[in-house]
């Protein structure tokens, strides 16, 4: 599993086309002593070793242990949301209250 950074938005949308090749892009690497692909400027990726499925609506979720992670500092995360590519809250200026 690979965390997203912000210059990653062509790869993310790339990943949610069907019918092209996801991995052609050659931005993929693999993790040592393995041949799992990761993405190796992701800002987090975790290795993981899969434990099943649950049907959730129309997706399946993965369930898995995680056996080992990689972490690049800075930059700025890429998260979805409202159907498109959002800031972070805390640098869009956003102030969560106490619940």
């Amino acid at each position: 599993m690979n965390v997203l950074g912000e210059q990653h938005r062509d790869l993310a949308r790339t990943f949610a086309t069907h019918g092209v090749d996801r991995f052609a892009g050659g931005e993929l690497g693999f993790w040592p002593d393995s041949d799992l692909p990761c993405l190796l400027d992701a800002k987090a990726a975790f290795r993981c070793v899969s434990s099943g499925t649950l049907a959730v609506g129309d997706h399946d979720l993965l369930v898995g242990s995680m056996v080992a992670t990689r972490l690049n500092v800075g930059g700025t995360p890429l998260l979805w949301y409202q159907r498109d590519f959002a800031l972070p809250a805390r640098e869009a200026g956003v102030v969560r209250e106490p619940v």
